[in-house]
């Protein structure tokens, strides 16, 4: 398990889960431990005080005995040095107090109080301190009792140490314990969370084509191959859902294509051709420029069809409509709108000298025969211009008057072209 792994939500949940539960079995461990050390210490602390009180009792008897106050004086100031001590009492063999010290100094001892030494326990704790009661033995019996009373507070610290040491190490252990549980857990948990991340990636980048690692061992049984399998059965129907998509837009365009083009030539339709010369002339309007509509009737093309047929006429409509397209700008239009009948659209024209030349090299284009099947066939064609804003403003006005100068072209013997005027259409050449 890596520190990144710390990072993620279900091993912090993990990791404090187990830390709580183990904190608190560990405290009640310590507690039963700390419980039995203290009276491990308690019974420890009694028995070497008993000890002490014994031997100051054999200590006491002899100068008892003996009569010698100052030995016996120097015994307990030698004994009160002892920090622990609170006090130290001699009583008589009929309990009466006959001498007391008390943090290190001598005191008046109160002789009416007698006690009973008989039905009094040799130890005992005493609120914060622990009374422990010694025999002064002499040759005739007991010569008296001697009381000493110690404060019980070392004990309290030597067993608040060790409790506090005993938690501190609780603690570590804890957090040791629930590190290793979590680990543990964690491992056996990788088979879910490697299915997780790849689920994860695959919705995040649409990358159905992840796979997940096998758990060999299945400690959730067949889940990693099952989700592989869907992930498959995902990335299967994604696969078709595109290819359906992608041969649906290739239709819509097919359709788009034969919907705005000619099948024969390749050029746009007249439907195609109406929508081109509407935006045209809007822009040419807005940007106050100029747009030249082009009408080409191709010269007694009936009799070419009638005499050769359909399949030659169709053949030299596609070698006509190339030489045109060759002839015009990447940005003009040419359509075919009709058996023999074809449309420019030159937006952005620069000038009637301009459209002129450009009139003679449409002409021109066809002075060379078309050659279909062995035979050469020589094809004219008639052209009718119109411009905007010269001639008309309104897309059905712009039409009528390239009409009228295509006609006006037909009418001045064909293989010629006509600019429009109001007054009638020109001869070839600049207009009045």
């Amino acid at each position: 398990m890596n520190c990144t792994d710390f990072h993620l939500p279900l091993i912090q949940t993990i990791f404090r889960r187990s830390l709580r539960h183990i904190i608190l079995v560990t405290c009640l461990l310590l507690l039963l431990c700390c419980s039995l050390l203290a009276w491990q210490s308690g019974q420890q602390f009694a028995a070497n005080l008993q000890a002490q009180t014994n031997t100051l009792a054999n200590n006491l008897s002899d100068s008892i005995v003996s009569g010698d106050l100052r030995a016996r004086q120097n015994l307990l100031f030698n004994l009160a040095q002892h920090t622990r001590l609170r006090s130290i009492t001699l009583y008589d063999q009929n309990g009466q107090a006959q001498q007391a010290l008390k943090d290190g100094a001598l005191i008046s001892t109160d002789h009416r109080q007698i006690v009973d030494f008989a039905h009094r326990p040799a130890l005992h704790f005493y609120r914060d301190q622990v009374v422990s009661v010694s025999t002064l033995n002499a040759a005739s019996g007991p010569a008296g009792y001697v009381m000493v009373c110690v404060s019980t507070w070392p004990l309290y610290q030597h067993i608040l140490m060790l409790l506090l040491a005993g938690l501190l190490l609780g603690l570590l252990f804890s957090g040791w314990l629930a590190y290793m549980i979590s680990r543990q857990q964690w491992q056996l948990l990788q088979p879910v969370m490697a299915v997780a991340s790849s689920v994860e990636q695959a919705a995040q980048l649409g990358d159905y084509s992840v796979r997940t690692q096998t758990d060999h061992a299945r400690h959730f049984g067949h889940l990693a191959t099952n989700i592989n399998l869907l992930l498959a059965r995902i990335e299967a129907w994604e696969t078709d859902m595109h290819s359906d998509a992608s041969q649906q837009r290739a239709i819509e365009n097919r359709l788009h294509i034969l919907d705005n083009h000619d099948s024969l030539t390749k050029l746009p339709n007249r439907h195609y051709f109406h929508r081109v010369l509407t935006h045209n002339l809007e822009d040419a309007l807005a940007k106050q420029e100029t747009l030249a509509l082009i009408f080409i009737d191709l010269d007694h093309f009936r009799q070419i069809s009638t005499r050769a047929g359909y399949d030659v006429c169709d053949q030299i409509l596609v070698q006509v409509a190339q030489r045109y397209t060759d002839v015009l700008r990447s940005t003009d239009t040419l359509c075919r709108v009709g058996a023999d009948e074809f449309a420019i659209v030159l937006p952005q024209a620069e000038g009637l000298k301009i459209i002129q030349e450009l009139a003679l090299r449409l002409l021109h284009t066809l002075d060379d025969s078309c050659h279909v099947d062995g035979h050469d066939y020589q094809v004219s064609a008639s052209i009718g211009i119109a411009c905007c804003p010269w001639h008309a403003h309104e897309q059905r006005l712009l039409l009528r008057n390239a009409d009228l100068a295509l006609q006006a072209a037909k009418a001045a013997g064909r293989n010629t072209w006509r600019l429009y005027q109001e007054s009638g259409a020109t001869e070839p050449g600049l207009p009045a």
